[in-house]
């Protein structure tokens, strides 16, 4: 639902809203610990109009509370966003780990990023 949907019906502005989602995303991202990830897959998302685009990383072994992390922008350096991320969470990609990349632009970046993981193109 957009912030904008939920500020007018309870009469507080949409960056009191904003402020308030931030602070629990950071506090709730602060503790994440993906120690035992074993595979993650790369989509990118934008938007219809304006060209705003969202690489996200989801977690290919869980069912539920897939994202675990998204970064605006897209293109490889978002690839390497998110494995300065993954070091901040304790991550830890092991041989055998799995990497699923949608498009193919992301392809080359992980197969550096992560040298030991078996990369796929979807």
């Amino acid at each position: 639902m957009p912030i904008n949907a939920v500020a007018r019906p309870s009469c507080v502005t949409d960056k009191r809203i904003w402020r308030v989602e931030t602070y629990y995303v950071f506090k709730v991202m602060g503790q994440v610990v993906l120690s035992r990830l074993c595979g993650i897959g790369l989509v990118e998302t934008v938007t219809s109009r304006g060209h705003h685009d969202v690489t996200n990383f989801v977690n290919m072994d869980r069912e539920s509370r897939l994202v675990i992390f998204a970064t605006p922008g897209k293109g490889e350096e978002r690839v390497r966003t998110f494995a300065a991320n993954l070091k901040g969470c304790r991550g830890n990609f092991a041989h055998g780990t799995k990497v699923v990349c949608v498009m193919s632009t992301f392809l080359a970046a992980a197969k550096v990023t992560f040298s030991k993981a078996a990369v796929t193109a979807d």
